[in-house]
């Protein structure tokens, strides 16, 4: 029978057909509508305006890295009187190639732990440490890798030095060469492990209190390295000067622990997802480095035998010029994660080398802002740590006015190159296709050694020649 309105009236079947694909109809729905704002929610983890970057003034960036540079400052000036004092150990006296050692070990935080940093401080960006499974594999995947870079880089700074240290002379002597050896693995290990715990600990409480771990954590890498990786170089090379000739075994008993443990470490971090890109394709920028500062080391070497009030000031002018450098690297890394994919770089940066007024004058953007505050934290915090090691009377020189106008030139010219350096750098790498905060921070910190090291040897060499 047809009904008036020209349709055929349903069955009781039918209508139970027709209700059950109602029932179905509405239950895609509800799950489409569902999947679509998990996909929301997934998506607004990666939106550049959640990041704390993306939120900065000039304020909040100086308040936040005025503390962690301060800090760091008081580092390297104890890491200057620390050199300063154990440059007349025997060891340092006797074994002339731990002053080689010291700026490329002291430089194993801008190559393994500020580089850990970096990373670290992305992902936090990123919100991959927000749940704990991913935090975990990256703090476990990080750490291996730290441990291998650092056994591998030490065991071939100690190679440079020895090789620095016959070439001159031909003679070779093995008690000297296990010594730099066994003391550089030892230090890089145990600063390595101390450090890359510290640095994981900072970026959750960084966390926690809402503050960029960019303008945070490399900074305490920096205070802290300097003088923990000095301090145990010092002891332990003493330790083994003064080893009896009879117990010699232990040395190479040692180096040969570590250099076995260096594939153990390898694997862990090849395995992991987070760190397997670094092992595999992370080699070429820390070995780099490691010339370079081994460079910085020849330099330092040889002025601290006509020049010792060197060795206060080294680490200082060094450190605090890396350190901007590695924080200014960090945020632009960050920047370049949150805004775009990797191997394109935005409009307004598809440029090569940038002119200091663009760098320091240019447009109103967070990284122009970031620029001007390192350079203004220059002067005022250079002069605060000059300050601290006049009023304790170190350093084997008179800190008089012309050695703090030329003191400060230098630190201004050095920050200067450095964040030049940065800022091409870590677009060439981004655009190249490769992950700045593996590949930035080595070269900056060495540069950092390099230029600091040899601009203070030309101050030194004018005071000295007026």
């Amino acid at each position: 029978m047809i009904s008036p309105s020209g349709y055929e009236p349903l069955g009781n079947d039918d209508a139970q057909n027709f209700e059950l694909c109602k029932v179905n109809s509405n239950k895609k729905e509800d799950e489409i509508k569902e999947q679509n704002e998990e996909t929301e929610k997934e998506a607004k983890l990666h939106l550049p305006e959640v990041s704390m970057i993306q939120r900065e003034s000039m304020c909040s960036i100086a308040s936040e890295m005025f503390i962690p540079f301060f800090f760091a400052g008081v580092g390297m000036v104890l890491a200057g009187l620390e050199l300063d004092k154990v440059q007349h150990w025997t060891s340092f006296q006797e074994v002339n190639g731990l002053y080689i050692l010291v700026p490329p070990l002291l430089g194993l935080k801008g190559n393994i732990e500020m580089t850990l940093a970096s990373r670290l401080s992305t992902a936090a960006n990123l919100k991959i440490l927000d749940q704990w499974d991913s935090l975990k594999r990256i703090v476990f995947g990080n750490l291996a890798l730290c441990q291998c870079q650092a056994l591998v880089v030490s065991f071939l700074v100690s190679i440079v030095a020895i090789l620095f240290n016959w070439v001159p002379t031909g003679e070779f002597d093995l008690k000297e060469g296990l010594l730099l050896t066994c003391s550089a693995m030892l230090t890089a290990s145990l600063a390595s492990a101390v450090l890359g715990t510290v640095m994981v600990l900072v970026v959750i409480i960084s966390l926690k209190m809402k503050i960029n771990p960019d303008n945070v954590v490399t900074p305490i890498a920096a205070s802290l390295g300097d003088l923990i990786t000095l301090w145990l170089l010092a002891v332990i090379a003493q330790f083994f000067y003064n080893f009896p000739d009879g117990e010699f075994f232990v040395m190479p008993l040692i180096c040969g622990i570590f250099v076995l443990l260096i594939p153990i470490w390898a694997y862990i971090a090849f395995k992991n997802e987070y760190t397997h890109e670094v092992i595999t394709n992370g080699w070429e920028p820390v070995i780099a480095a490691m010339i370079i500062s081994s460079g910085g080391g020849f330099i330092l070497d040889s002025a601290l035998s006509s020049n010792p009030g060197v060795a206060v000031f080294a680490p200082l002018i060094n450190g605090v010029g890396g350190n901007l450098a590695a924080v200014f690297s960090s945020r632009l890394s960050t920047n370049l994660h949150l805004n775009c994919q990797r191997g394109e770089l935005p409009t307004e940066f598809r440029t090569g080398c940038v002119h200091p007024c663009f760098l320091f004058c240019g447009t109103n953007n967070q990284q122009v802002k970031a620029a001007n505050v390192m350079l203004l934290l220059v002067i005022p915090g250079q002069l605060a740590f000059l300050s601290v090691i006049y009023f304790i009377e170190a350093g084997h020189v008179a800190i008089t006015t012309p050695f703090v106008i030329l003191y400060l030139l230098a630190s201004m010219l050095q920050v200067i190159i450095l964040l030049h350096i940065a800022w091409w750098l870590v677009h060439r790498v981004w655009s190249a296709g490769n992950d700045p905060d593996s590949v930035a921070i080595p070269y900056l910190t060495a540069f950092g050694d390099l230029i600091g090291v040899g601009l203070l040897t030309f101050v030194f060499s004018v005071l000295s020649s007026v």
